[in-house]
């Protein structure tokens, strides 16, 4: 089955070389342009992430005093584990069935060991905010209702900076589509309408604004951009 360029899904009992997606004995593992891809969030640099994970942060920052994040393209989910370990309570949608299928393996190993506050649906952004049925019961993590303070958008991955990509950022923007720029911001609009306090949107630094933000917190090769509710 092909899903994009470059990008071939195979179910085989072995790994092959040759093969993108491959299951073996119920672990995911994916090969990707000569590359071993892997999502664990139990690996040393993730766990260095996410316990020097602070309130300085420009992420948490952003969030400000917020408890209920609710991230709209959650990719591999590590500004998520972050702002979890940090004791929010946070819903993570992702709109790739692929993409998804590895997160969820990632966060249900991780979940069996550590208690943080997070769940995972599938669904698009924009059909999960026009939908009636939009603070339902996630499909991993406690069933309840879920009313977010801010909802976070990440479209890093579309950068056609490649060169400098990190591999898993590479394996995203070959898998997953690119989202037009007004397609961005009708989301952004959509999301402060069901939003409580505001949107924060993960931009590449020097790159343009959607619309004028409330706020910006600089990192260093990125920005949060804050719009109020």
């Amino acid at each position: 089955m092909f899903l994009g360029s470059n990008i071939e899904l195979k179910y085989t009992d072995k790994p092959t070389s040759k093969s993108f997606f491959i299951f073996y004995q119920n672990q995911i593992q994916v090969k990707y342009q000569n590359m071993n891809l892997s999502l664990d969030y139990f690996s040393e640099a993730n766990q260095r992430r996410f316990q020097g994970f602070s309130k300085k942060d420009p992420l948490m920052q952003a969030v400000g005093k917020s408890k209920l994040i609710w991230d709209m393209t959650g990719g591999f989910g590590i500004d998520a584990m972050s702002l979890a370990h940090s004791g929010l309570s946070i819903k993570i949608s992702e709109v790739n069935i692929l993409v998804y299928m590895i997160l969820y393996e990632a966060l249900e190993a991780y979940l069996t060991k550590v208690s943080l506050h997070i769940s995972l649906e599938f669904g698009e952004a924009k059909d999960i905010l026009t939908s009636t049925k939009v603070f339902e019961a996630p499909n991993l993590g406690e069933p309840r209702e879920f009313q977010p303070e801010v909802i976070y958008f990440d479209f890093m991955f579309e950068s056609t900076n490649s060169a400098k990509s990190k591999k898993n950022m590479e394996f995203l923007k070959a898998l997953l589509p690119l989202s037009p720029r007004l397609q961005q911001e009708e989301l952004i609009q959509m999301a402060l309408e069901k939003c409580l306090k505001s949107v924060v949107l993960k931009s590449k630094e020097g790159g343009l604004s959607l619309k004028k933000p409330s706020h910006i917190y600089k990192a260093k090769s990125f920005r949060y951009d804050v719009f109020l509710k």
